[in-house]
């Protein structure tokens, strides 16, 4: 019969072995042990000396990926991470449907850790105060560095996708009866740039327009 280890007192991770509580006849000793957080919590013996346990539980507030994850939630940007996350991931949230319902992702480089989001966020422009949004290049595309930016929120609803009820697939041009109305809007203002048989036609209009009143930094021209 293996000699008995006394474990009493010794420090494994953030626990202290108090005393024996008993034999498991298929695990061996169970020590009752106290976490630097307060709490007691039972561990095998062979668990402690081999490493595999050193926490009361995987949501002690003393883990090392808790408090990781306790210094990153303190980030400014971490929320807006999370709603990156959730609506690329997360079927219950409303806003699935318009992300990850259509097929758009976040890079597994950025799902999987905050501080890589955070480091290009920080190289790309963002700064606290900066009151800047994150805008992907590609509507249709990924939320990955390749494709992603930081734009005032002016800038980002001009390259919005397109309405749901919007049957042209063009920002500003719309089917109106038979015909095709192409329209943007400046500041408050909505300006009605015509009327047109074709959608072809209204897509010009409108990108010609854009041209004409020096508005390329707004709006992006489409093409068909």
């Amino acid at each position: 019969m293996p000699k008995k280890i006394d474990l009493t007192e010794q420090r494994f991770g953030n626990l202290i072995a108090l005393h024996s509580t008993g034999k498991n006849k298929r695990e061996g000793s169970i020590w009752l042990c106290k976490c630097d957080c307060g709490k007691e919590t039972t561990a095998f013996a062979h668990q402690l000396r081999r490493g595999g346990k050193k926490h009361c539980s995987h949501s002690c507030p003393l883990t090392p990926q808790r408090q990781k994850a306790q210094r990153h939630s303190r980030h400014l940007l971490y929320q807006r991470w999370l709603t990156i996350k959730s609506r690329c991931t997360n079927q219950n949230t409303e806003a699935f449907k318009d992300y990850g319902g259509r097929g758009i992702q976040i890079c597994r480089e950025w799902r999987d850790d905050f501080s890589k989001f955070r480091d290009w966020a920080e190289s790309n422009g963002w700064k606290p105060g900066c009151n800047l949004q994150i805008d992907r290049i590609d509507n249709d595309g990924d939320y990955e560095p390749s494709n992603c930016r930081f734009t005032s929120s002016r800038e980002n609803s001009l390259n919005t996708r397109t309405q749901n009820n919007n049957t042209s697939g063009y920002v500003g041009v719309y089917k109106h009866g038979k015909k095709w109305q192409a329209r943007i809007g400046i500041k408050t203002r909505g300006i009605h740039i015509g009327t047109y048989l074709t959608k072809e036609e209204a897509v010009n209009a409108r990108n010609k327009y854009i041209t004409d009143n020096n508005l390329q930094h707004e709006y992006k021209t489409q093409t068909i």
